[in-house]
C-alpha cells in the first residue's frame, strides 16, 4: 500500500490561542488536532462498516509522470496527489485560517462552508484550532516551514477585494512541502456561487477529477399528493420544483450537460416519456407508446435515449436517436427488461431483467441482438442499477437475506460483489455522482413514510444525511458538473 504523503510530527494545537500574524508560535512535539469546524448543521459520522477498497489507490494529477511531494517534484510546480480509497490511509492535511482582524461574518461563514465541504471530498482532512494570518502574508512572505512543521500540507486562505464594481473573492491555495502556491483565482463576490467553483478546481488540482460541488441531484417529492419532480444542489440547498403539473412524475435522469432531464409522467394518463429544457424551462413530449415508456437515460454523447417500451405487447428496451425520430429495439425477451443504464463510453447497457426466475442485474453491448451477461447472484429483486463515471462498477438496490433493501456494488465483469449499506434499514435508488466515489440513496431509517436522501463516500465510509423541505417518494438522479459564472 501506498502511503499518501509524507508528514511531519504530530503537534499540539491547545496552546495557540489567538496569536497576531508575527506571534506565532513555535510548534512541538505532541498530538496534532483534526476535525473541528463543521458547517450547516448537517449530520455527518462514519459508516459502522466501512468497507475497505475495491483495489489499492489511484494516481491523478497533471503536467507529466506521477510525482509525489519531495519525489520529483520541482518548486512551483503542480504535486501529483494520490486518490484515498482506504480508510486507514492518512488524507492530505489543510488549513484554512482566519484572517487578522479582518474576517467578516460573510468570510467566516465561507470558510467555515469549504471546511466542511472539502472535507466530504475523501480527499483533504481539516486541522483545528489553526491561528490567524495577516493578509500580507498572502501576497507577501508566506510562512510555509511554520505551517509545514503545524502539520499542514496545505493552506487556504480567502481574502475579500473591494471595488467600485463590488469587489471579488480571493482564494489561494499553499503547499507547504514546494513552499509554493499551487492555486490563486479570483471570482465574483458572491460566496454561494464562488465556493462551489473554488471547491471543484481544487479537487480537480489533487486528483484529475470532477468535484461534486457544482452538481445537483434530481429527485421525487411529495406535493399536494402528487408526485412531483424536484432539484437540489448536491448537499440539499436551493430546491427547486421541475414539474407541477399535479400528476406522478418518476424516474429523473440528466443529459451529459445537464441541461436536459428526462422523466416519465402519467399528466395524459398513460406513462408517456418527457424532456425538460432546463433553460428556458421547456417541456417537451419524447416518446408515447401505450403502455409503459419509463426508466430512460440519455448516452453520453448525447445522441440516443434507452428506455423501457411496452410495444409489441412486452416491455424491452429500445434505442431513440436524439432527433432523428424511430425506435431501435435492445431486447427481445418474454421477460420485461427494464431500468436501463449506459457505460461511460456508451458502448454497453446495465439493465435488470426477470428473465432468469427474479430480477437480476445483466449487462450487453448497446446493439439489437447482443449477447446478456448476468452478473448478480447474490441478491434477489434487484433494481436501480447505475453505471459509475469511472466505468468500473455498478450500484444497484438488492434484497439481502434479511428481508431490507440495500446498496450494493458489483464489477462490470461480474466480480468483487460488495453491500455498500448495513443496518435494518431499507436503502434504494443508489445514483453516482461525477467523481465515481459518491453515491446518493433513499433511506427509511426514520420510518417507511419519513424517506431521507444519503450523501456517502463509498470508499472512506462516510456520509451526509441532506435536509430537504418535503417528502421523498425516490428515483434520484446526479446531475454532471454544471458551469458556474465566475
Amino acid at each position: 500500500m501506498l502511503p499518501l504523503l509524507q508528514h511531519p510530527p504530530s503537534l499540539p494545537f491547545s496552546q495557540l490561542g489567538e496569536k497576531g500574524p508575527n506571534e506565532l508560535p513555535s510548534p512541538s512535539t505532541g498530538e496534532s488536532a483534526r476535525g473541528g469546524e463543521g458547517g450547516g448543521g448537517r449530520r455527518e459520522k462514519r459508516w459502522p462498516c466501512a468497507w475497505l477498497l475495491i483495489g489499492g489507490l489511484a494516481l491523478g494529477g497533471f503536467g507529466g509522470p506521477p510525482t509525489v511531494a519531495g519525489q520529483g517534484a520541482s518548486p512551483g510546480s503542480p504535486r501529483v496527489y494520490l486518490e484515498v480509497k482506504d480508510p486507514s490511509t492518512q488524507l492530505i492535511s489543510f488549513a484554512i485560517p482566519p484572517l487578522a482582524q479582518h474576517e467578516t461574518p460573510a468570510l467566516r461563514s465561507l470558510r467555515e462552508r469549504v471546511i466542511s465541504d472539502l472535507e466530504f471530498s475523501g480527499v483533504l482532512s481539516v486541522l483545528s484550532n489553526v491561528p490567524s494570518v495577516p493578509p500580507s502574508q498572502l501576497t507577501g512572505s508566506f510562512p510555509y516551514a511554520w505551517w509545514k512543521d503545524f502539520g499542514a500540507d496545505l493552506v487556504i486562505a480567502v481574502d475579500e477585494e473591494e471595488s467600485p464594481s463590488g469587489g471579488r473573492l480571493h482564494f489561494y491555495v499553499f503547499d507547504t512541502a514546494l513552499a509554493s502556491p499551487i492555486l490563486e483565482t479570483k471570482m465574483s463576490n458572491d460566496p454561494e456561487a464562488a465556493a462551489p467553483v473554488f471547491m471543484d478546481e481544487l479537487i480537480k488540482r489533487l486528483t484529475g477529477r470532477a468535484g461534486l460541488y457544482q452538481t445537483r441531484i434530481a429527485f421525487v417529492g411529495y406535493s399536494k399528493g402528487a408526485k412531483e419532480i424536484y432539484v437540489a444542489d448536491w448537499d440539499g440547498r436551493h430546491v427547486r420544483p421541475i414539474t407541477r403539473n399535479g400528476s406522478i412524475n418518476l424516474a429523473p435522469a440528466w443529459d451529459v450537460g445537464g441541461k436536459r432531464l428526462l422523466y416519465t409522467s402519467y399528466v395524459r394518463r398513460n406513462p408517456d416519456l418527457y424532456v425538460y429544457e432546463m433553460n428556458p424551462g421547456v417541456t417537451d413530449l419524447v416518446s408515447n407508446y401505450p403502455g409503459l415508456n419509463y426508466g430512460a437515460e440519455i448516452s453520453p454523447d448525447g445522441k440516443q435515449i434507452v428506455a423501457t417500451i411496452t410495444k409489441a405487447r412486452n416491455s424491452d428496451l429500445y434505442v431513440m436517436d436524439i432527433g432523428k425520430g424511430g425506435v431501435t429495439r435492445l431486447t427481445d425477451h418474454p421477460a420485461i427488461d427494464s431500468s436501463p443504464t449506459w457505460s461511460p463510453d456508451g458502448r454497453r447497457v446495465a439493465f435488470v431483467s426477470d428473465r432468469s426466475g427474479t430480477p437480476q442485474v445483466y449487462v450487453m453491448d448497446a446493439q439489437p441482438g447482443a449477447e446478456v451477461q448476468r452478473l448478480t447472484f447474490e441478491t434477489t429483486q434487484n433494481d436501480s442499477p447505475t453505471w459509475s463515471p469511472r466505468g468500473d462498477f455498478i450500484a444497484y438496490t438488492g434484497l439481502s437475506p434479511e428481508g431490507k433493501f440495500h446498496i450494493y456494488l458489483v464489477s462490470t465483469q461480474g466480480w468483487g460483489h460488495r453491500k455498500v449499506t448495513s443496518g435494518m434499514f431499507n436503502h434504494e435508488f443508489p445514483t453516482w455522482a461525477p467523481d465515481g466515489r459518491h453515491l446518493a440513496y433513499t433511506t427509511d431509517r426514520r420510518g417507511r413514510d419519513q424517506l431521507t436522501v444519503v450523501v456517502a463516500d463509498v470508499f472512506l465510509g462516510r456520509e451526509r444525511e441532506l435536509d430537504l423541505p418535503m417528502r421523498i417518494a425516490g428515483w434520484l438522479a446526479w446531475s454532471p458538473p454544471l458551469a458556474a459564472a465566475r
